[in-house]
């Protein structure tokens, strides 16, 4: 583990220009005395500027860790402050000067090859951008030129959930994706406003997925047509988190996604729904009362809540027709495999295992709760994304040859603030 040494500076390894920078920030700082205070999330890396120069950089540290057990691995920077200068020999500081050089070489080096780094690594950063920026895309995504391989067959195409978009659920699933090898596509799908019943949440900008959602599934529909000419593969894959899951299984059902006549004509091949609503929800008991109002007093409130919670909410709450309809004669269409992802603690799709699914003819279900073997992963509906437990089931499910099933991560994501590298 790593222990109290000199104090030197630490510097966290950030992608493009920062590594260079950085790096030769802990050279300069040679000559002082820094000491710097880092926190420690336990199964997380974070590899230091130091690492430029082949060596490990100690710091005084903190513990953060769901069971109080020592964590091994740096994570952020606190604070860092110069102490007092340090004398240095005059044959250290031309040491010093020629490991700089050797830095710079080895930082364009990295830059030429480094992997794709998240803009934004947990769901609070990138949604406060998707206000400022609504039409932003995540990093690693929509490369129009990207082609499939015989590792990476399928393009990977990312549906977002209600009121939110693809920069505010993607931005940490989507390089990691990118990094593995996928072709990864998304768009905003759904804008509405709350004359159009796309609930009050609507009037910000960056709430997409607000339109009713069959529509919604004909957007998607057009977007993934539009992904399959442009890199000329067969079928794509889809990953689709809370209502995204159940526009894509509408658009497979519905849009000519799927040929239940003929499966080897479908246009999909894996679906992977994270917290999907996929037999309604009960809003945490809000939607229990509507459907105790509407079945026990015979008023329907619909159609007034169509107004502030926004009709693609109301079509999510269990026994809505909408739901009915898609889930008549089953939940899966032939020749699909489908894996649904849920976490005990999720506070929207609620209860949190009605988003599994039961496999029909033809198809093959994985129904996965992100804590079974992980209890440190305390991931809801918003951080599920940057989860990186939930990142490599997806990654898995979709290469299980490049990432088994026993190097799917376990480590501590908290609620809401849960944040991805991008790795």
């Amino acid at each position: 583990m790593f222990t109290q040494a000199q104090p030197v500076l630490c510097a966290a390894w950030i992608s493009g220009f920062a590594e260079l920078t950085l790096g030769l920030a802990a050279s300069f700082t040679r000559f002082f005395d820094v000491r710097c205070t880092f926190t420690l999330v336990e199964g997380r890396e974070v590899r230091t500027g130091a690492a430029l120069f082949g060596r490990r950089i100690n710091c005084d540290v903190s513990v953060v860790s769901a069971d109080n057990v020592v964590s091994t691995y740096l994570i952020l920077i606190e604070q860092c402050s110069i102490v007092s200068p340090m004398h240095r020999s005059p044959g250290r500081f031309f040491a010093i000067v020629a490991m700089m050089i050797t830095s710079v070489a080895l930082a364009s080096q990295s830059l030429a090859s480094a992997a794709i780094r998240p803009q934004f690594v947990n769901w609070p950063a990138a949604f406060a951008q998707s206000v400022v920026t609504p039409e932003a895309l995540p990093v690693g995504t929509n490369d129009w030129t990207c082609r499939p391989n015989a590792t990476h067959p399928r393009p990977v195409v990312l549906i977002h959930g209600t009121w939110e978009n693809a920069l505010s659920t993607w931005s940490g699933m989507a390089p990691a994706l990118k990094n593995d090898g996928d072709c990864v596509f998304t768009l905003n799908f759904g804008r509405s406003n709350v004359l159009e019943q796309g609930g009050l949440a609507s009037i910000l900008p960056g709430a997409y997925g607000a339109r009713p959602i069959d529509e919604s599934a004909k957007e998607v529909a057009a977007f993934i047509d539009r992904v399959l000419a442009a890199t000329g593969a067969r079928q794509v894959d889809l990953v689709g988190h809370s209502q995204g899951g159940i526009v894509a299984r509408q658009y497979l059902k519905f849009d000519g996604g799927a040929n239940p006549t003929d499966p080897s004509q479908n246009k999909v091949r894996k679906l992977i729904t994270i917290a999907a609503t996929n037999h309604g929800t009960t809003l945490d008991g809000l939607g229990t009362l509507d459907r105790i109002i509407r079945d026990q007093a015979r008023i329907n409130l619909d159609p007034m809540l169509n107004y502030p919670v926004g009709v693609s909410g109301v079509q999510q709450i269990y026994d809505s027709p909408f739901l009915r309809r898609l889930n008549a004669s089953g939940d899966t269409m032939p020749g699909i495999e489908y894996t649904a992802i849920a976490s005990k603690y999720d506070e929207v799709s609620t209860p949190y295992f009605w988003t599994f699914l039961e496999a029909g003819p033809g198809a093959t279900v994985r129904n996965i709760t992100l804590q079974d073997g992980c209890h440190q992963d305390n991931s809801e509906h918003l951080s599920i994304d940057y989860s990186p437990r939930a990142i490599d089931w997806v990654r898995h499910t979709l290469t299980p040859d490049q990432l088994p099933a026993g190097k799917i991560r376990c480590v501590y994501n908290s609620p809401i603030f849960g944040y991805s590298e991008g790795v």
